[in-house]
């Protein structure tokens, strides 16, 4: 076997194996932080630090 498709497979193993880790995280709710929508982080009112920055409003979804 040639190394290019050695190198091809575990490119692709590797793609796949991190697509099915996210779709399993998602699908059973483990995912951590602001992202897996458990819906406990609050919104920080904080203005941005950077004054070139503009600061967009938080709109609540209800």
């Amino acid at each position: 076997m040639d190394w290019q498709y050695l190198l091809t497979y575990l490119t692709i193993g590797l793609a796949v194996t991190f697509l099915a880790r996210s779709f399993v995280n998602g699908v059973l709710g483990k995912g951590q932080g602001c992202g897996s929508g458990c819906k406990k982080c609050v919104p920080s009112e904080v203005p941005s630090p950077h004054p070139k920055r503009i600061a967009l409003p938080v709109v609540k979804v209800s």
